[in-house]
């Protein structure tokens, strides 16, 4: 029996050993290729979140160009073998963009400046959808374009839109919205102004003039009196 099955395996090598060969190369080289991908990817995103780190660290430092940081976060955005990186880089870019137009020369180019940073925010969420964090953070940022508008009916649907991220309960972000719409009744209040200049003394209870200070007394030098006598 036990030759009998032998001879079945031995004949059915020799008919179907060439294709269990093949099987056999295709399913190593199958193999070869998914770690050399996987590896190749995790190279990638290792590089790509250094390159993200060194950028957000290099703000401190005085040798290095603003703009240049700025390029390189728009680099980081515009890519997609990423995704995390691309929609944190889009709202930094956007962050960027926001600061600048704070210190604008002019109001034409403040909105130009809010304008392009609106539009990276807006990017997070439209390239990079299935990223939840990038996308609160873009949240955040519309919301405080919003706030600079003064349009806080805006800014209050771009909290809520946080909040209702369930799934980053928690998180510093969702704390950071709570805590600005907590905010936001007190940011609508007009600003009082002054019509006149408040004075630092009432009118009344100020001297009319200062006392001239009397002159001290002339001293008297021992013996002068006997001297004028005689």
């Amino acid at each position: 029996m036990l030759d009998a099955e032998l001879g079945r395996v031995v004949s059915f090598l020799k008919t179907k050993g060439n294709y269990i060969l093949w099987a056999a190369v295709v399913a190593a080289l199958i193999a070869a290729i998914v770690m050399y991908v996987g590896r190749r990817y995790r190279d990638t995103r290792e590089r790509l979140q250094a390159q993200y780190d060194q950028l957000m660290l290099s703000q401190g430092d005085p040798t290095v160009r603003p703009d240049d940081v700025l390029q390189g976060m728009k680099d980081l955005a515009a890519q997609y073998d990423d995704k995390r990186i691309g929609a944190l880089a889009s709202v930094h870019v956007g962050d960027l963009y926001a600061a600048r137009a704070t210190t604008a020369a002019t109001e034409a180019e403040r909105k130009s400046l809010q304008d392009q940073a609106a539009a990276y925010y807006a990017r997070a969420a439209e390239a990079f959808p299935d990223q939840p964090m990038g996308i609160a953070k873009a949240h955040l940022g519309l919301a405080k374009l919003a706030e600079d508008r003064r349009d806080f009916k805006v800014a209050e649907a771009q909290y809520r839109a946080v909040l209702a991220m369930t799934d980053l309960a928690g998180y510093p972000v969702t704390a950071a919205a709570e805590q600005a719409l907590k905010d936001l009744p007190a940011l609508k209040e007009p600003v009082p102004m002054a019509a006149t200049a408040p004075s630092t003394q009432p009118a009344e209870t100020q001297p009319a003039s200062r006392p001239a200070a009397s002159a001290p007394p002339r001293a008297t030098q021992p013996g002068a009196t006997g001297k004028a006598g005689k």
